[in-house]
């Protein structure tokens, strides 16, 4: 039999796809977007593609910076976010957007959800659940689309906006965004 030639175009989407699935046995789901951990918290940064996701994520890790936060980088694409027994977790994951790193495969608690929006000032925004829903459901990655396992993330979803505050994130191109999220 001969071999198939597999590019890691294939690889990485069937990964992808194989994931979001098994996540809904471990009440998780895979989202389009950056996420940061310091202080033993972790913030996700929810975008479509554009939004800054990979700017944040580059902003908050550069060791370089006078600024530098002591942020750790879980992911600067797409992020893995798991409901427990210990309130919400985020985790890294081994996809990566233009930073080409991975980030922190550990579960850190997650601290509040943010959809991003590039401005020229750095303001947040509280969210109902049902808004933060509605921003949170174009940035999950699930790609069944069976009426059962469809139905189980829209609850993962649902849960997930529930447990933790919610914000439209504001925010120009530096590192004062902390200064606007750092107090949930």
């Amino acid at each position: 039999a001969a071999l198939v030639d597999v590019d890691d175009i294939t690889v990485d989407t069937f990964v992808r796809v194989t994931w979001s699935l098994a996540l809904l046995d471990a009440d998780g789901l895979l989202v389009h977007a950056a996420s940061l951990a310091r202080d033993e918290r972790a913030w996700l940064f929810c975008g479509r593609s554009g939004a800054g996701k990979t700017t944040l994520a580059r902003l908050a890790t550069d060791t370089r910076s006078r600024l530098a936060t002591a942020a750790r980088l879980l992911s600067d694409e797409i992020s893995c976010v798991r409901l427990t027994a210990d309130g919400p977790r985020a985790w890294g994951t081994p996809f990566w957007g233009d930073l080409a790193r991975p980030g922190e495969n550990r579960g850190i608690p997650l601290t509040a959800l943010y959809f991003l929006e590039q401005a020229d000032h750095h303001a947040r925004e509280r969210l109902s659940p049902a808004r933060a829903l509605e921003r949170l459901l174009p940035t999950v990655l699930f790609f069944a689309k069976d009426p059962v396992l469809t139905g189980r993330a829209f609850a993962i979803a649902a849960r997930l906006v529930d447990a933790v505050p919610c914000f439209r994130l504001a925010f120009r191109r530096d590192i004062g965004f902390w200064e606007v999220i750092d107090h949930v």
